[in-house]
């Protein structure tokens, strides 16, 4: 879906989005290459429900979120650059090479920047590159080119057991290589994940610092993750969103989806876990009263906002 519809999109999938909804605001930019004036639209808030295993969130907003881009030479403000960085921006955005990837998504352009602006930093280019597959779901041709542009990115950056950036970065490699079908590789990236710097206790002490909380219950969840993936992987199972790596809110969702459209019993695994069951129970059963009183359904207010930001991009 083009951008230019996203405050429309948003203005219809509020009626079912929490609280936080994302909304959209003006921001007034400066272009760090040839000082040029322009307005950038961008959101003031949003809220996170979950995300795909590649990294992608679920959220009132669309994502990744848009950066801002100076209209006449193309340059993607990924980040803030220092005065003294200004010339070597210039002589990049400047060369054939910069100007040929204009066709190419803002991000995929923000990591070529970064590559060559902060070679000593490759995860931020990885990491921009992971997040330019995530533009372009809707044309897998070049999405599986970008996945492999950011698996060789990846794969270059060795997992370090107190990084754990460089945790999260193996595990997507592995997701990325699953999702492109090459499942070996998959297991490979896997398998080179230290799985003792994640198996933590995470403190239920408040009395424990908040960020060392926040980083245990971070790496118990990939951790938990990657026993999941391994499952995936050795289903063969190349899908962008996988069952059994769906948190239980989404996964009973998905399988009530199945239940409505009629899907042969029995059902997959996933679906008979007592919470899981539960949660799809429940979906069901609100979806039931919804349509009893007439109203639609959270599934067909996102449907409604994704046909009108459509409608208005066109």
């Amino acid at each position: 879906m083009k951008r230019a519809g996203a405050a429309a999109a948003l203005a219809l999938a509020a009626l079912a989005a929490p609280a936080h909804a994302g909304f959209p605001v003006e921001r007034e930019e400066i272009c760090p290459v040839g000082g040029e004036k322009f307005t950038f639209t961008t959101t003031g808030s949003y809220s996170v429900f979950g995300q795909r295993p590649d990294g992608k969130p679920f959220g009132s907003w669309f994502f990744p979120l848009a950066m801002p881009e100076c209209p006449s030479n193309a340059l993607v403000i990924y980040r803030k650059f220092k005065p003294e960085e200004i010339p070597a921006l210039t002589a990049l955005v400047a060369s054939p090479e910069y100007k040929a990837l204009r066709s190419e998504t803002q991000y995929f352009r923000a990591s070529w920047l970064a590559a060559r602006m902060e070679p000593d930093n490759p995860q931020r280019a990885a990491f921009l590159l992971l997040q330019a597959s995530w533009e372009v779901d809707e044309a897998p041709a070049i999405k599986a080119g970008y996945q492999r542009a950011f698996a060789e990115a990846a794969g270059a950056i060795a997992p370090d057991p107190a990084d754990l950036d460089s945790l999260f970065l193996r595990f997507r490699l592995a997701n990325a290589r699953r999702e492109l079908g090459e499942f070996d590789a998959a297991r490979a990236a896997l398998d080179s994940l230290p799985l003792t710097a994640l198996d933590v206790t995470v403190p239920t002490d408040k009395a424990v610092p908040y960020e060392q909380r926040r980083e245990a219950k971070s790496r118990r969840f990939l951790h938990d993750q990657t026993l999941l993936m391994r499952k995936v992987i050795d289903a063969g199972d190349s899908a962008s969103n996988p069952l059994d790596l769906m948190s239980v809110d989404f996964a009973g969702a998905a399988c009530a989806d199945l239940i409505e459209a009629g899907a042969a019993a029995p059902l997959p695994e996933r679906c008979n876990e007592p919470l899981v069951r539960e949660r799809m129970q429940e979906v069901l059963r609100n979806r039931k009263d919804r349509a009893a009183k007439g109203r639609p359904t959270a599934g067909e207010v996102m449907e409604d906002a994704e046909k009108a930001a459509e409608a208005i991009a066109d």
